[in-house]
């Protein structure tokens, strides 16, 4: 049966490194369950597009992907729940994924990105997530646009709002803000977020490697 087969792809994409093979075994497990007609398979599929589009920099299928699930997980959250409870991402953190790209692209304009952080956070209150991770969107679009009195206040927010599970990881947290305070001329406090990054041994996928290039 094709869903058989569609979980052995399942279990190939997940333990394949991201890159052209991956990408083949997405594409045949989405066409299997579209052509079964099975929505909550290719919703599953295209979580795990999203994911690995979004690592490769395909701007494009990480951006259709997510807003082909989002709109399932909006008419039917039970079917199309945001979190999968498997090794593929959840909806409401790849959230964070769209603003960043939306923000880094100069096809998208201000009133567009803003779309994104309002419907970001609508859809985090509605899950009873924090607001860790929608402010976090926010303080790096505003940085990233040149709007530093805006990031300054939504960096003080930052810092008396609790973290949670949607929050960015710690060690990116401190390395963007490190970033940021360097960019207005700030390099003493930067430094000490740095080294308290070092320090607490805060690690992932990409630091400490790019706060130490910032300091």
């Amino acid at each position: 049966m094709s869903s058989d087969r569609i979980l052995e792809l399942f279990e190939q994409i997940d333990r394949t490194p991201v890159g052209v093979e991956e990408r083949a075994l997405i594409n045949e497990a989405i066409a299997l369950a579209v052509d079964a007609g099975d929505e909550p398979m290719e919703y599953r599929a295209r979580m795990r597009l999203t994911s690995s589009a979004c690592m490769s920099g395909d701007t494009e299928a990480m951006l259709t992907s997510f807003a082909w699930c989002l709109g399932k997980h909006d008419g039917d959250p039970e079917r199309f729940p945001a979190d999968l409870g498997d090794e593929t991402a959840d909806l409401m953190w790849q959230f964070k994924w769209m603003a960043d790209s939306l923000a880094a692209s100069p096809a998208f304009d201000r009133e567009q990105i803003s779309a994104v952080l309002d419907d970001m956070e609508s859809h985090y209150r509605a899950a009873g997530l924090g607001q860790s991770g929608v402010l976090m969107a926010r303080f790096e679009t505003a940085w990233m646009a040149g709007r530093l009195d805006e990031a300054e206040q939504l960096r003080t927010r930052l810092e008396t709002t609790p973290r949670d599970s949607h929050s960015h990881c710690e060690a990116c947290v401190r390395s963007v803000i490190a970033g940021y305070l360097i960019d207005t001329d700030r390099e003493d406090e930067a430094i000490r977020l740095v080294e308290e990054l070092v320090e607490g041994d805060f690690s992932c996928g990409e630091e400490p490697e790019h706060a130490l290039e910032i300091g």
